[in-house]
């Protein structure tokens, strides 16, 4: 009688702790992976914005390549294209892809 009762205690016990052992390894696992997300996100944030910011530069070259080609004794177009010449090779070094 003593078996069954102790039994029936040990298993009242240890189903609902195994549950919860389950439980906070499903939880654990999937913050893991939620933290893996968010720093690629954050990576893919950053790559995002520099590569706006390198677009911006060539669009600048373009302009004052063009300005040069219209205006070829105008010496702004030319400072504004090594201007942009080095911002855009300064910012090319933060790229990854590059």
């Amino acid at each position: 009688m003593l078996n069954k009762i102790t039994n029936r205690i040990l298993l009242g016990f240890s189903a609902p702790l195994a549950f919860l052992l389950l439980l906070g390894a499903s939880i654990y696992a999937s913050t893991e992976n939620l933290i893996q997300l968010q720093r690629n996100s954050e990576e893919t944030t950053r790559e995002i914005q520099i590569l706006h910011i390198f677009a911006y530069d060539l669009a600048r070259l373009i302009s004052s390549t063009r300005g040069s080609v219209l205006a070829p004794k105008d010496q702004a177009f030319r400072d504004a294209y090594i201007s942009a010449r080095e911002a855009m090779l300064k910012h090319e070094k933060k790229l990854s892809i590059f």
